[in-house]
């Protein structure tokens, strides 16, 4: 019986590492991000011929620097026959210059809004919603929480949050994609509000179909040592190697390492990685190398 169990498991054994050293194809995502981003075009209202107080330095807004765009609000719940208000016109940050990969699938925007008000306990939003070809779109993501009279950074959404909206690489490179915001007074007298600048961050992933290349000539293998929790990368090139890099991915496409290697030698060569901080699993182990790109999986069994 026990001899019985000892040659299954060494019949299991090799057919994984077999299963290992199969060349492959797999679809795994890049998850990036670009921002935080400026406004490089703010509009003071959003309806010109709407209420509300009017935004006095709204070019302020385009950089994050202590200059500041500024309303003054009536007392909550009225408005002057002027169309002053105890809330402004709506203030449009667009024209944030992402430039997304036309492949890329977004996953998530978070905004960033740096603000304060004159006293405390006044001012609060009324609108933070995402403007897609400057039509507002989405949750309007405006809290409740009054804004501190110093500088405050406040933020809206997050690197899975979609703003209950669909997006596409388009919709986010196009100069009409921005920002809405417009505030309240909440308290019984004229308050100011102060906006110092509307940044936006844009998450994406890239899925990437890799084909493995087979090295010729044993130009280079990998191994792993459990016990030093050592990648090892056996290099046999006929020319020196500059700037090359291994990188290591999870199976979800996540990538847990990355390590710069200068220079490789020709000839044979060995490179030693510490990885102790890579959890038991399947990894994908990407060789990028005088433009050529090697793929391997290697099992992690500490």
């Amino acid at each position: 019986m026990k001899a019985s169990l000892q040659k299954y498991l060494k019949i299991s054994l090799t057919i994984l590492m077999i299963f290992l050293m199969i060349d492959f194809s797999i679809n795994y995502s890049y998850s990036q991000s670009q921002g935080v981003n400026s406004p490089v075009w703010v509009l003071t209202s959003g309806c010109n011929s709407c209420p509300g107080s009017t935004w006095v330095n709204a070019v302020n807004v385009e950089h994050n620097d202590n200059l500041y765009a500024t309303a003054t609000l009536l007392p909550f719940d009225s408005c002057s026959n002027h169309g002053d208000c105890y809330f402004t016109k709506d203030f449009y940050s667009t024209d944030y210059g992402f430039h997304i990969p036309a492949s890329a699938t977004i996953v998530g925007i978070e905004v960033t809004i740096v603000k304060k008000s004159g006293v405390p306990n006044s001012i609060i939003d009324s609108v933070v919603k995402l403007l897609k070809n400057n039509l507002q779109v989405g949750v309007n993501f405006a809290s409740t929480e009054y804004y501190n009279i110093n500088d405050s950074v406040y933020y809206y959404g997050g690197p899975t949050d979609l703003w209950g909206a669909s997006w596409t690489p388009a919709d986010i490179n196009n100069s009409l994609f921005g920002v809405a915001f417009k505030p309240i007074n909440k308290s019984l007298i004229r308050q100011s509000v102060s906006l110092n600048w509307i940044g936006i961050k844009v998450y994406y992933s890239i899925a990437t179909a890799v084909n493995s290349v087979v090295s010729s000539n044993s130009e280079f293998s990998f191994s792993y040592d459990s016990y030093n929790h050592d990648l090892s990368l056996t290099t046999n090139f006929s020319d020196d190697l500059f700037n090359s890099n291994i990188t290591i991915f999870d199976m979800l496409g996540n990538m847990q390492y990355k390590k710069e290697i200068k220079t490789i030698p020709n000839g044979p060569s060995k490179n030693n990685f510490k990885i102790n901080t890579l959890a038991n699993g399947l990894y994908i182990v990407e060789f990028n190398a005088d433009n050529k790109q090697y793929i391997k999986k290697i099992l992690i069994r500490n």
